[in-house]
């Protein structure tokens, strides 16, 4: 089947937010250049970092107007000079450019393919939210059995792999997540659920801990929660991984950390944990394929939009109406 010359893409107009994204059918179809494959996408992935790129607040984000999305799942059409794997008619999931499209061109080396058996649409995650939780539980949060770790944002598809690892590490796990997605959470295994939207946070975690506090705190929350995240991290030995900011900037000051929150605050961002880690990522693929392998991660589930509503789709992660992971059909 021959490649058309344009396609329907997703095009962010401005920096306003997702509800500038407009359905445009005439976006040129991309050609792969050196390393590089194109592929028919089947399933695009809906990150909060395309929400972050929308409001122009991600650091060296796109502007518009720009394609957007970054992760996508589909078949190997077409590859570019020196490359020899993947094959066209290869099914792959990766990272790249314009992913909310009916074609993208993503790097060779980067292209991972989708487990036998599994959908495109089951693939999502496999590259952004599982690397992301598994990263920030072992190779940077030193996760040992019989610690407690606490999971913001539980119910999202980065948080939802966290819980399942966490738990089949030894971990106890208390997982944070608005009361209408509770019983969701807890079916993951997490020992305890808090109400993500009232109470306080830190006392609830000394609580449960006896007044020991969380030996990991995963915070992908950012604004005031970041601060509660700080209160609730065992002191001295604490780690705190942040690897998201979805409620906005928070600081906190060398006095602070001082005399306030005696923690480890350990920035993760698992782009650049690609490019200027390579190892520790290739070691964090090896450890997901053996997790799926053992049965541990099962192929996700995610809800499913039509290209054109997604605007739909970014505003109700915005608004943290979903659960688990979102994903464009083109």
């Amino acid at each position: 089947m021959s490649t058309p010359a344009i396609m329907r893409a997703l095009q962010q107009t401005s920096l306003k937010g997702p509800q500038d994204l407009r359905l445009i059918t005439d976006a040129p179809v991309p050609s792969p250049g050196q390393g590089e494959v194109l592929i028919r996408v089947v399933a695009a992935g809906v990150n909060f970092a395309d929400i972050s790129r929308a409001h122009g607040t991600f650091l060296g984000g796109p502007r518009p107007p720009y394609l957007a999305g970054f992760e996508a799942a589909g078949e190997v059409v077409a590859v570019g000079e020196a490359v020899t794997d993947p094959r066209p008619g290869t099914r792959v999931i990766g990272v790249g450019y314009g992913a909310f499209a009916e074609y993208m061109v993503l790097p060779a080396a980067a292209a991972v393919p989708v487990p036998p058996g599994w959908t495109a649409e089951q693939a999502l995650g496999l590259v952004v939210n599982w690397p992301t939780a598994l990263a920030a539980l072992r190779p940077l949060g030193h996760l040992a059995s019989g610690d407690t770790v606490l999971v913001h944002a539980a119910a999202g598809a980065t948080g939802q792999a966290a819980v399942t690892m966490a738990k089949h590490y030894g971990a106890t796990v208390i997982a944070t997540a608005s009361p209408s997605k509770h019983e969701t959470v807890l079916a993951m295994g997490a020992d305890h659920v808090l109400d993500s939207v009232r109470g306080d946070l830190a006392a609830d975690v000394l609580r449960l801990t006896g007044g020991a506090g969380a030996d990991l705190v995963l915070e992908s929350a950012g604004g005031a929660t970041f601060t509660a995240s700080l209160a609730a991290a065992k002191p001295v030995t604490g780690r705190v991984v942040v690897y998201g900011v979805a409620a906005g900037e928070a600081p906190v000051t060398n006095w602070e950390l001082v005399y306030r929150h005696q923690v480890h605050i350990i920035g993760l961002n698992i782009g650049v944990l690609i490019q200027a880690a390579p190892q520790i990522f290739g070691g964090l693929m090896g450890e997901l394929s053996a997790l799926i392998a053992a049965g541990v991660l099962a192929p996700a589930r995610p809800t499913a939009y039509d290209l054109a509503d997604g605007p739909k789709a970014l505003a109700e992660l915005e608004a943290r109406a979903t659960v688990g992971k979102l994903a464009l059909l083109p």
